[in-house]
């Protein structure tokens, strides 16, 4: 037994078949309409989010006692001694992921106990590019605390003011990677 219409007024029909006319099958096809449509959102944007580039970074270089200069360094409660030599960093900060850095910054950090820097480094970053950072460090205990955090955006526009900020690499751990990875005497 179908519902159908019959002299104007709805009624039960017998042996009637639901044809296009039928306004119970115009509903059905709009929901199967509205649930491809949600389906094909729902695809695009899970595909459009899985395939979106991303930025990584890796931080290597050397580092090297500097020559017959020794610095003023404060210890814990600010006084200033002259314990320790003078380090200096030569890195480089590559991205190694599959999009492109906007508007570079890094926040570096001597890890002397002054407040971090932020420095503009370049315009854009492609993918396998790197830039170069040196750092001088006033001794052994700063080199250990000290790090780089990149800061981008993720568009070219310029007054985008979302920036993404990345987590703290620690330059001692980047360059002791480096140096367990390369020979000596190859840098």
């Amino acid at each position: 037994m179908q519902v159908g219409r019959r002299g104007g007024r709805w009624q039960l029909c017998e042996n009637d078949a639901m044809t296009w006319a039928d306004p119970g099958a115009w509903y059905i096809g709009a929901a199967y309409l509205v649930a491809l449509v949600a389906l094909g959102v729902l695809v695009w944007s899970a595909t459009r989010q899985w395939r979106s580039r991303r930025v990584s970074w890796r931080l290597d270089g050397r580092s090297w006692l500097v020559d017959g200069r020794s610095r003023p360094v404060p210890d814990d409660r600010g006084r200033t001694t002259s314990s320790g030599m003078a380090r200096r960093a030569e890195l480089s900060l590559t991205n190694t992921g599959t999009g492109t850095a906007f508007g570079l910054e890094t926040i570096r950090c001597v890890g002397d106990g002054s407040a971090p820097q932020r420095f503009a480094e370049v315009p854009v970053l492609r993918p396998g590019e790197s830039v170069r950072i040196v750092m001088d460090l006033a001794d052994e205990r700063a080199w250990q605390r000290c790090w780089i955090r990149p800061r981008c955006r993720p568009s070219h526009r310029r007054f985008d003011s979302s920036r993404r900020r990345f987590a703290r690499i620690r330059v001692a751990r980047a360059l002791a990677r480096t140096s367990q990875r390369v020979p000596a005497g190859t840098l």
